[in-house]
């Protein structure tokens, strides 16, 4: 769904005069003028290792700029990630659900009127939740275990490049890249559901991978007054 809109939304707004005719250039605001930001996408999570698969992600951002070039951004997206058993994370394998908060520093390099790449940088903070695979709980069910395991919350970091293209006075659409890094403890617990007996072991879990994102970005605030239409 995200993907059909990033495609039909900024055709709709062109098409019904998001640029009406008559507007000057001086009246048309650059990537330069643009000052703050919201954005939304959708993309792809590559992952890194300790048994961490690729998966899908959606999410939102909020972007400020102090100056034509530099500014700040806070974002949260969350990813959905199957994981697979190993030596190093101790699980038994299942899906593990991120919701991911970033705070970035953004540079951005305009490259003329309405197209720019800009670089950004900064922590990231994982949120995170991990489900035993259904199959491996009815295996366990049947010998009368019951396995309960987590994967800890804590930082990591960002890092990524990305291109923004000025598609209408307030929209914009925009692809980038970005890696993802973090590594959190994990926690296994096997209780025999007859005796009672507990045991636990813990690993820890790489969090590891590249994102590819495509996305939207609405304008809300600028450097210059943007003509209503």
């Amino acid at each position: 769904m995200l993907l059909m809109a990033v495609l039909l939304v900024p055709s709709w707004l062109i098409a019904s005069g998001a640029q009406e005719p008559g507007a000057g250039a001086e009246d048309r605001p650059t990537l330069e003028d643009i000052r703050g930001q919201a954005g939304l996408f959708g993309g792809f999570a590559t992952g890194g290792g300790d048994g961490l698969q690729n998966g899908a992600l959606f999410g939102g951002t909020a972007t400020f700029f102090f100056t034509k070039r530099l500014g700040i951004e806070a974002g949260v997206h969350r990813r959905s990630l199957d994981v697979t058993a190993t030596p190093a994370n101790q699980l038994s394998g299942g899906s593990l659900q991120s919701t991911i908060v970033t705070g970035s520093l953004v540079v951005r390099f305009p490259a003329g009127a309405r197209f720019g790449p800009y670089l950004l940088g900064g922590v990231a903070y994982f949120s995170n939740s991990f489900d035993v695979a259904a199959a491996v709980n009815d295996q366990l069910t049947a010998l009368n275990f019951q396995a309960t395991e987590d994967v800890e919350n804590g930082l990591g970091f960002n890092v990524g490049a990305g291109a923004e293209f000025l598609v209408a006075r307030r929209l914009s659409l925009f692809a980038e890249g970005r890696y993802i890094g973090g590594s959190r403890e994990t926690r296994a617990e096997l209780t025999d559901t007859i005796s009672g007996v507990t045991g636990e072991a813990t690993g820890s879990q790489d969090l590891n991978g590249f994102e590819l994102r495509g996305g939207l970005r609405f304008a809300f605030a600028a450097s210059r007054k943007v003509p209503q239409p």
